[in-house]
């Protein structure tokens, strides 16, 4: 299931904008 590997890109996507270096 895919589910869960898109729940995880998610979250790094977000965790990615809120670094914004």
């Amino acid at each position: 299931e895919n589910e869960a590997s898109l729940g995880v890109l998610h979250d790094l996507l977000m965790e990615l904008d809120s670094m914004d270096v």
